[in-house]
């Protein structure tokens, strides 16, 4: 019979939840299990999403095809229809990346949430973990979601003030001044493929946020496991019995760091082409926005619909990024830890724990880059620099 994984701890029952999610948004089962669907289910849903995936790759191919067929575009709808065939392939690689790496995923999902937690696995910070992981996950998830409500909330008003038609997206068809209803019902049909579309990739980002999260609270794990063993000395035993079992503890957390740290290495190389595709997603959206501000009429909705489309791009791409700086900065903080684990407590074997402490910290020093295609280091800084470069490259450009 096979074990099953789902309810090993609470970290493992809301991943699995999550991936539930995920697969339900047309990605593929990262969970190391079946999600417990029927096949049947799984059969017909399977099919499902490869209809969807069609259609959605009709639909990105109808937006390149208007660049031909749309000759009545405004200054704004110009722009974002050139911003939308630019954004909607590079954001749709993620998914083809992430089934590319589907194993990977599985054994760094597997990794964390399983095989590391069965050694130690601090209550305290596993509910942490899931607190913060959550948080992200449901900020991230609105941000990006009221960039695509007030895109239609603008074109609404500007149906009711302006008489136009109801334009978010430039399709083939219908154009733009066709107020036909059949191409009313096109368009609405446009702007609900377009939500399929990215509630894809809004689950792409969801499981690379939550991976780094927990990347970073199996740090905090770890500390918590070094601080613990100062407790041996606490217990009632023979000194030469404390510090064996305390010896035998400190090599133990030594296999956790170094499996720890072939997480980090794993995450590393399953989400870096993600991350440098997303800086690079970034620095094109905001310099897009930055000239509609200048070419657009700015009336108070194209305004408000380009600030928030830009509050949006700034504080998801701030969510993905600080996510993956956490995983350094608290990386960084292990070898104090392990320095305040109670060696000095020891007498008889002080010189082999020394020496285990020694090389363990000088190992757990070193930095914990999380870097996009192995180049770009992701963490806070490098989020105000690629800010910098957006406005700087715009400045050269316009």
């Amino acid at each position: 019979m096979l074990r099953t994984y789902s309810s090993a701890n609470n970290g493992t029952r809301y991943y699995y939840k999550l991936c539930n999610i995920v697969y339900l948004a047309g990605l593929p089962n990262f969970w190391m299990e079946d999600l417990g669907y029927s096949e049947t289910f799984v059969k017909y849903f399977d099919y499902l999403t490869k209809l969807v995936t069609g259609i959605l790759y009709m639909f990105m191919v109808s937006e390149w095809a208007a660049a031909f067929t749309q000759h009545n575009l405004t200054p704004k709808q110009s722009s974002d229809s050139l911003l939308f065939n630019y954004a909607h392939p590079l954001l749709s690689t993620y998914r083809l990346i992430m089934i590319y790496k589907q194993d990977q995923f599985r054994e760094l999902i597997f990794n964390l949430f399983v095989k590391l937690k069965e050694v130690f696995n601090e209550e305290k910070v596993e509910q942490e973990m899931i607190r913060k992981s959550k948080m992200f996950v449901v900020s991230f998830t609105i941000i990006c979601s009221m960039t695509l409500v007030f895109y239609g909330f603008e074109s609404f008003l500007q149906v009711l003030t302006t008489d136009a038609t109801f334009t978010t997206v430039i399709t083939a068809w219908p154009d733009v001044k066709d107020k036909s209803t059949a191409a009313g019902v096109g368009r609405v049909i446009a702007y609900l493929i377009w939500w399929m579309l990215m509630l894809r990739i809004f689950a792409s980002y969801i499981i690379v946020m939550s991976l780094m999260v927990a990347l970073e609270y199996q740090y905090k794990n770890l500390r918590q496991y070094f601080r613990s063993l100062q407790e041996i000395f606490e217990e009632d035993l023979s000194q030469s019995e404390m510090e064996m079992k305390y010896e035998e503890g400190v090599k133990i957390g030594i296999r956790l760091h170094s499996e720890t740290l072939n997480c980090a290495r794993l995450a590393q190389d399953t989400c870096s082409t993600i991350y440098c595709l997303q800086i690079i997603l970034n620095i094109t959206v905001l310099v897009s926005l930055m000239s509609q501000m200048l070419d657009s009429g700015r009336t108070v909705n194209t305004v408000f619909t380009i600030v928030v489309t830009a509050v949006g791009t700034l504080l998801s791409t701030g969510v993905f990024m600080w996510t993956a700086g956490d995983v350094t900065v608290e990386a960084a903080l292990l070898a104090t830890d392990m320095y305040d684990s109670g060696w000095q407590n020891c007498y008889e074997r002080v010189v082999s724990v020394r020496k285990l402490l020694t090389v363990a910290m000088a190992q757990a020093q070193r930095p914990v880059n999380i870097k996009g295609l192995g180049i770009l280091e992701i963490s806070y800084s490098a989020y105000l620099q690629i800010v910098k470069s957006s406005y700087s490259l715009f400045t050269m450009l316009y």
